[in-house]
């Protein structure tokens, strides 16, 4: 892993578990989940406590899970994902942040991910995500463009997590 990583993406998602995406210069880190023989890949998240704001649930959910602490930045975008058998409708609000303090590292008390993976930004289009936003933060990166809204984002489902 890099020591000094210059900044990070954060996703947050309502009613159901907050996601975060970490983006450091041009890698990203992500959990990868197993689903029988296929893989995929989660911005690490969790829920928000009562009474707390957007950035102060990124905050404290990236102490936890990743052992850094974090500033964060600029909304990117927001999109929502239509509920399936296996899933509830969901919002997405994806953020802009830096790494202040800390090297990301599993803490394994906190997510029942298999392990921490880093994708290159180049890749992020060619792998399951979760939410499936590779493009936006690919296009992110080239234009710099913050505050769109997606619509509906279209996620592909494996194994137990649904239907493709």
């Amino acid at each position: 892993f890099p020591v000094t990583i210059p900044s990070m993406f954060f996703s947050q998602s309502l009613n159901v578990p907050l996601t975060i995406t970490c983006f450091a210069g041009l890698d990203s880190v992500h959990w990868k989940y197993q689903y029988g023989n296929e893989f995929m890949y989660n911005f690490p998240g969790g829920n928000a406590e009562k009474e707390e704001l957007f950035p102060e649930t990124l905050i404290r959910e990236c102490q936890e899970e990743l052992g850094i602490d974090i500033e964060v930045g600029k909304m990117l975008c927001i999109g929502q994902m239509a509920s399936n058998t296996f899933r509830k409708q969901a919002l997405h609000i994806i953020f802009e942040g830096h790494i202040v303090s800390g090297i990301p590292a599993l803490q394994a008390q906190e997510t029942t991910a298999n392990e921490l993976v880093w994708w290159s930004t180049s890749q992020l289009d060619q792998i399951r995500l979760y939410p499936n936003v590779g493009e936006v933060i690919q296009d992110y990166v080239i234009t710099g463009k913050t505050g769109l809204y997606l619509g509906e984002i279209k996620q592909e489902w494996i194994g137990e997590a649904g239907e493709k």
